[in-house]
């Protein structure tokens, strides 16, 4: 999983959980009134360990690229058998938990812009299934999309629940989530978020505008040359005047309806075949 991929994040509050709260019905919506796209590189560790790091960008739903967009987005960090990993407990608080009594588990680590642990879970894969699926439910500091970028300050934790599920070369990643107040060591549900990522691998990319930004990372963006300014399938989604939509509509989308159409890579064979899965 590694290339120049499209990307979509939402987020929406669907139910108050604390007597007196009122559902925030504001929509996190990063494509809301511009595209999102990410270079992700996979280097690997160990015979049983990847990381993939992601490097986004933005542009316009013209296709320009949005001056000063490009950074260090997170990093995945997978390892299967892992020995150990960092739990998170309480604001600030991590411990150690021992994995070696549960083989057979991917550990994945997610990390924050600026290196620093965000949450780490560890599952196993289901292969079962039309396509491979892997789900994990952990505790973990309130996201930075939060703090940043929808100003909240009101609750401090998250009880987070992820579903991957892979298409070939790209996936979805779709989250159940409990906004948690936890002060003086105890813990208080607020709200219940729904959520959904989506990584569309886009080969065949067009380049339009895109020397200033290869200009800044020299190199770095030289296996995307080409699709910086093609609008992605959720651009063609997107409203005209770029206006928010209502939380119901997302909350049709996160089940797998209506905002985001998968593209023809990510819907299931008509022959109902299997996917292969990269060893």
């Amino acid at each position: 999983m590694a290339g120049c991929y499209l990307v979509d994040y939402s987020y929406v509050e669907v139910e108050s959980l604390k007597p007196g709260y009122t559902r925030d019905a504001r929509v996190y919506d990063v494509n809301r009134d511009k595209s999102a796209k990410e270079w992700i590189t996979a280097e690997t560790l160990s015979p049983r360990r990847v990381r993939l790091q992601r490097i986004l960008f933005l542009t316009d739903l013209g296709g320009a690229i949005r001056d000063g967009s490009l950074i260090k987005h997170q990093s995945e960090d997978w390892e299967y058998d892992a020995p150990f990993l960092y739990e998170f407990v309480a604001p600030r608080s991590w411990q150690v938990r021992d994995l070696k009594a549960t083989p057979g588990l991917w550990t994945r680590r997610v990390t924050n812009l600026d290196d620093g642990p965000r949450y780490q879970c560890a599952a196993r894969w289901t292969t079962d299934t039309a396509y491979p699926e892997w789900s994990c439910s952990s505790y973990a500091p309130i996201p930075g999309r939060e703090t940043r970028d929808m100003r909240r300050s009101d609750y401090d934790t998250l009880d987070r629940t992820t579903r991957i599920i892979t298409y070939g070369q790209s996936w979805l990643e779709r989250q159940d989530n409990v906004k948690t107040i936890h002060r003086d060591g105890v813990r208080s549900p607020l709200a219940r978020e729904v959520g959904q990522e989506l990584v569309g691998e886009a080969p065949g990319w067009r380049v339009r505008g895109g020397s200033g930004l290869r200009r800044r990372a020299p190199g770095i963006l030289e296996p995307c040359a080409g699709g910086l300014g093609r609008r992605s399938h959720r651009d063609r989604a997107v409203r005209g005047d770029g206006a928010a939509r209502p939380a119901a509509a997302l909350r049709e989308d996160v089940r797998g309806r209506g905002r985001l159409r998968r593209p023809r890579s990510l819907r299931r064979p008509r022959s109902g075949a299997r996917p292969a899965i990269a060893s």
